[in-house]
C-alpha cells in the first residue's frame, strides 16, 4: 500500500510540474513531536523486545511551487543531522563472575532528511486551509562503541506522512503556517558485523504525530 502511494505521488509530480507555476514560496519550519517504536534485539538466538517513545525536534527549509488549481508541490530539507541520545546495554556472561561481560553503546543520527509532498489549499476567509501528503527519505547512521568489537552498517530511513494546517497571510507575501502531520516509517533491520557475536536489531511500528510552525514568503 505504501509503495503504491509513493508511485502515485511521484506520477502526480511529473504531471503537475510541467504546468506553469504562478507563485514560488520559500520558508523555514520548526517541528516537534513524538514517535513510538517497537524494537527487537536478537543475540545468539535470544530475543529482547522493547517499546519506546521518542521526542524529536528539528528545523528545516522548504520551497513550494503553486499551480493555478490550488495544488502545491513542495520539497523540504533538514540541513543537519538529527541525533539521538546514547543507548547502553550490558550483556552478562553465564558464569556469574563478571568476566566477559560486554558493554554496548549505540547512538543514531538521521542525515539528509528530505520530504517531497503535494498540498491542496482552499481559501477559508480568515486564511488558507490545506491538506498535504508526502514521502520522506534520509540516511540512518549509527555511532557505536561495542564491547564485542563489531559495528552496524548505515541504513536508509523511508516513510510517508499526511496532515492538515492553516496559512495566514501577513502582507507583502509574508505568511505564517501551522500544521499537524501523522508519520509512518518503514521497518528497519540492521545486523552487526566484524565479530563472531552476531547481533540483529529490528525497529518496527515507527511513527507518530508532529506539529510544525513555519514562516515564509511568496514571490
Amino acid at each position: 500500500m505504501k509503495k503504491k502511494f509513493i508511485q502515485i505521488l511521484v506520477l502526480a509530480c511529473f504531471f503537475i510540474l510541467p504546468a506553469k507555476a504562478e507563485i514560488l514560496s520559500i520558508g523555514l519550519t520548526g517541528t516537534a513531536g513524538m514517535l513510538d517504536a517497537d524494537g527487537k534485539e536478537t543475540f545468539n538466538g535470544g530475543d529482547t523486545k522493547k517499546s519506546q517513545d521518542l521526542f524529536i525536534a528539528y528545523a528545516s527549509g522548504f520551497v513550494e511551487a503553486h499551480t493555478p488549481v490550488g495544488i502545491r508541490i513542495g520539497l523540504s530539507y533538514v540541513p543537519y543531522g538529527i541525533d539521538s541520545d546514547d543507548s547502553e546495554s550490558i550483556r552478562i556472561n553465564d558464569n556469574g563472575t563478571g568476566e566477559g561481560d560486554v558493554s554496548n553503546k549505540v547512538s543514531v543520527s538521521v542525515q539528509d532528511l528530505a520530504s517531497l509532498y503535494l498540498s491542496y489549499h482552499l481559501d477559508a476567509g480568515f486564511g488558507e486551509f490545506f491538506v498535504k501528503a508526502g514521502m520522506m527519505h534520509g540516511e540512518l547512521k549509527t555511532e557505536e562503541k561495542l564491547g564485542t568489537g563489531s559495528s552496524y552498517s548505515d541504513e536508509f530511513l523511508e516513510g510517508t506522512f499526511f496532515g492538515a494546517g492553516m496559512d495566514k497571510d501577513l502582507g507583502n507575501g509574508v505568511f505564517v503556517r501551522g500544521e499537524a502531520v501523522v508519520t509512518d516509517f518503514d521497518d528497519i533491520k540492521t545486523t552487526s558485523k566484524g565479530s563472531k557475536n552476531v547481533n540483529t536489531i529490528t525497529v518496527s511500528g515507527l511513527g507518530g504525530v508532529n506539529a510544525s510552525l513555519s514562516v515564509g514568503k511568496s514571490f
